[in-house]
């Protein structure tokens, strides 16, 4: 009884509030300005923007992790000397995806996890390959062995080579290795295993190094038929129980 008296109270203020115009109800304030209550044209649904010809020096790619909800993660564009709505588009980037922007390529690079009940459920790493103009996904590389490394996003595990000719994914098992993409053929072409090494440093036009636990590094060079043509191993360059290695690094 409550409830329907409340109902009513709120139905007698709506109508006390609104006068009988030509068989509709309208309020005072729309006859007069013309603008409250007044009909809205519908926005037209399946409209698609183009980003082509529009980024600028002052565009940049800002990665939203979204540590509360992983799972709904992304890329956003943003446009840092707009003086209104900065917010220019976004791409998704699902469970601690990593961002690659190549200089060569019209496409934007995601490596993501996605699992088949949201949150759990069968597991699927993948590269995905979205058009730089359209933020369209255009194709995806998965990698078969679901073994992409999945923690706070480093710059190292997730790279192009300096020849931008392959993708290269760091993976965990927990043993450490790289994966190799090539984008001319949008395969996986390669893995290799970088036992008591960590992340992905590019070096020359078509190979990476690997820092290793005892303050050594190891480094590979890919051929064209996207084999493994040379390993590399120095000597011991850091005493670790003396001077801490950073996962962090700059490009020179």
């Amino acid at each position: 009884m409550i409830k329907k008296y409340i109902s009513l109270v709120v139905l007698v203020l709506v109508v006390s509030g609104c006068q009988q115009s030509g068989g509709e109800l309208t309020t005072d304030k729309s006859e007069k300005s013309g603008t409250i209550g007044e009909a809205q044209p519908f926005e037209e649904i399946g409209r698609s923007e183009t980003l082509e010809g529009a980024f600028g020096h002052s565009w940049l790619f800002a990665h939203d992790m979204n540590f509360n909800t992983l799972g709904r993660a992304k890329i956003m564009v943003l446009d840092g000397a707009a003086e209104n709505s900065k917010y220019r588009g976004a791409i998704d980037a699902d469970q601690f995806a990593t961002f690659q922007q190549p200089s060569k390529r019209n496409h934007l690079l995601v490596a993501e996890t996605f699992y088949s009940n949201d949150s759990w459920g069968k597991r699927t790493n993948e590269l995905t390959i979205y058009n730089h103009d359209m933020l369209k996904v255009e194709d995806e590389v998965l990698l078969t062995d679901n073994n992409r490394a999945q923690s706070a996003t480093e710059n190292g595990s997730f790279q192009l080579t300096h020849d931008e000719k392959f993708v290269l994914i760091y993976t965990f098992t927990p043993a450490t290795g790289v994966a190799f993409v090539d984008l001319g053929s949008r395969k996986l072409v390669n893995q290799t295993d970088i036992p008591s090494c960590t992340l992905i440093h590019p070096r020359g036009q078509r190979g990476f190094a690997s820092l290793c636990e005892d303050g050594s590094m190891v480094a590979f060079d890919l051929s064209k038929t996207r084999q493994i043509t040379e390993k590399h191993q120095n000597k011991q360059f850091n005493d670790i129980g003396k001077k801490a290695m950073f996962m962090k690094f700059v490009k020179s």
